[in-house]
């Protein structure tokens, strides 16, 4: 019995099967409306008609947060009619996850763990004793609980495959923006700093001709 058993895991661990490239697309958008409040209705509406819907929505008064879920065939069509309800986009990602490694082990996984439970009900009918039915059912219990969960990430992984997701952020027009003005006054502090350097550095570098000019006007001037 326990010979079948160790066939079993070696079954489980057999060599993979050639896949097609599978990619999870994932996109933001940022950008500015004139009417904040009747944007959400209409991200809905784009996400609905292209067969997809909004799974989070988040607003405040002056931004809104909508994370949206579309055929993934369908992204670059709702990436246009989602900038479209924008007078300025600000911000636009795309990217794309390689998954077709974990995908294709997942599935292996799942063939072997399925061929290795129907395996084992066969012995646990077959058992000659209580000791060898306990044997089989314990084996069968841990087999099964790995495939639930094979079959749970390959159904999450399914579903980001089909189902691209777009981040969807909307700011009023003139809307203050802290982060905006901190970067910017980052930025203005960094340049300031540069420009106190590189005159500290002109005046070491001149020092040797500039020290004798003013040692020259400073003894003139406590002669006179």
């Amino acid at each position: 019995m326990r010979i079948v058993l160790f066939g079993l895991v070696v079954l489980m661990s057999c060599s993979r099967e050639p896949s097609a490239r599978r990619l999870i697309h994932t996109a933001s958008l940022s950008g500015e409306v004139e009417a904040l409040s009747e944007v959400e209705p209409k991200v809905r509406a784009v996400a609905e008609a292209l067969g997809g819907f909004v799974s989070d929505s988040t607003s405040t008064d002056d931004e809104l947060a909508v994370t949206v879920r579309v055929p993934d065939a369908k992204l670059a069509e709702a990436m246009e009619r989602l900038s479209a309800l924008s007078t300025q986009v600000t911000a636009r990602r795309v990217s794309a996850e390689d998954v077709t490694t974990e995908f294709v082990d997942l599935e292996s996984q799942q063939k072997n763990l399925t061929a290795a439970r129907e395996r084992l009900v066969e012995l646990l009918g077959r058992a000659a004793n209580a000791t060898e039915a306990l044997e089989v059912n314990r084996a069968l219990t841990e087999v099964q609980g790995q495939l639930e969960q094979v079959q749970g990430r390959l159904t999450a992984m399914d579903s980001k495959l089909k189902l691209a997701t777009v981040a969807v952020s909307f700011t009023s027009v003139g809307a203050w923006r802290p982060l905006e003005v901190a970067h910017n006054s980052v930025a203005a502090l960094a340049l300031l700093l540069r420009g106190i350097a590189n005159i500290a550095i002109v005046v070491l570098v001149f020092a040797p001709l500039w020290a004798p000019v003013l040692f020259l006007i400073r003894r003139r001037a406590r002669a006179a």
